[in-house]
């Protein structure tokens, strides 16, 4: 099987995920929400987000590599991509960028599944 029809598969799967009905935490959502199902989390409600395009991808993974080595050989922070949370307290969300910078100063605000605040660039790529 070559690697498009794998990824679909895996997007197809993804996509039948049951989401919790009404209102839930940050954590709850956290919980429930796996590396594999394509989420947000906004003000309680969780908001399923479509895959994204081949166009989507190689755009992102241009970006990502010249952004990531860049920022590693300066030892400026980390650089990260989707599927990765950035949790807002200010706007009670938690919204998946298709790239994160996180300057060296924040990088205790990175968690092990989510960002605890806002980055310090992200770059959404978007789409017709």
């Amino acid at each position: 099987m070559n690697i498009m029809k794998a990824v679909s598969s895996e997007l197809n799967s993804a996509s039948s995920v049951t989401k919790p009905k009404g209102k839930i935490s940050y954590e709850d959502f956290l919980a429930w929400c796996d590396e594999d199902t394509w989420a947000e989390w906004v003000d309680g409600d969780i908001i399923m987000v479509s895959p994204a395009s081949t166009r989507h991808q190689l755009i992102s993974l241009f970006l990502a590599s010249l952004l990531g080595p860049y920022v590693g050989s300066r030892n400026l922070g980390q650089v990260l991509t989707a599927p990765f949370q950035m949790k807002l307290d200010k706007t009670r969300s938690g919204r998946e960028p298709d790239l994160l910078y996180i300057a060296s100063a924040h990088l205790n605000r990175l968690k092990d599944t989510y960002l605890d605040g806002p980055a310090d660039m992200v770059i959404e790529i978007i789409s017709k």
